[in-house]
């Protein structure tokens, strides 16, 4: 999703198409023509501020795609990792 709408500093344009598209996102997590793919690592050499399952954005997507079982190689041991945490 993070490629799929303007990110910020949008302009007035981006604006608009992020406000018409934002409500209808959750479909890319529950749609059966999609997977989820999940990357809660940070790449070699870079790490950020907070760990993937607790931002907002990312574990509401990550519950949701999990719940209706849309998460793509649900069996690797990142994942399977934060499988475990969610209550």
């Amino acid at each position: 999703d993070y490629c799929s709408l303007p990110q910020r500093e949008r302009t007035d344009e981006e604006e608009s198409m992020f406000k018409y598209q934002l409500p209808g996102m959750h479909m890319l997590y529950i749609s059966d023509r999609s997977l989820v793919l999940v990357l809660p690592d940070f790449p070699e050499g870079r790490s950020g501020t907070r760990p993937y399952i607790e931002r907002g954005w990312c574990f509401f997507e990550f519950c949701i795609a999990l719940a209706y079982e849309r998460i793509a190689k649900l069996d690797e041991g990142n994942v399977k990792r934060l499988v475990r945490r969610v209550p």
